[in-house]
């Protein structure tokens, strides 16, 4: 049970660098330029992604990237020890879709 417990905490604490990462450069953005168009769209996605349930989203992403760019996410895993890169190339799509409803909150905060 502990690999997978490692697994987990890497693939959150991942999802967390991204949704904060993009929440605050995409917040600020907003809040600087606000009541502009720029603004209208970072607050329409935010309330799109809140919205949207999360395995929707994923199923949607995959979707549209294999119909549209012919491209298959890795599914054989190797750990961070073994092939960092690999492991980063793993996980960075399920990170990046699971930080995205946090990046959506910290945005609208």
């Amino acid at each position: 049970m502990l690999p997978r417990i490692l697994v987990s905490f890497e693939l959150g604490l991942l999802a967390v660098i991204i949704s904060v990462s993009l929440g605050l450069v995409l917040g600020v953005t907003a809040a600087v330029r606000r009541d502009t168009w720029i603004d209208y769209v970072f607050r329409s996605a935010s309330m799109s992604l809140q919205a949207m349930p999360g395995f929707w989203l994923a199923l949607m992403t995959i979707v549209t990237l294999v119909a549209v760019f012919h491209w298959i996410p890795p599914i054989t895993f190797a750990s961070i020890w073994d092939d960092p890169v690999r492991n980063i190339s793993v996980l960075l799509l399920p990170a990046f879709l699971t930080g995205l409803r946090s990046t959506a909150e910290i945005l609208r905060i």
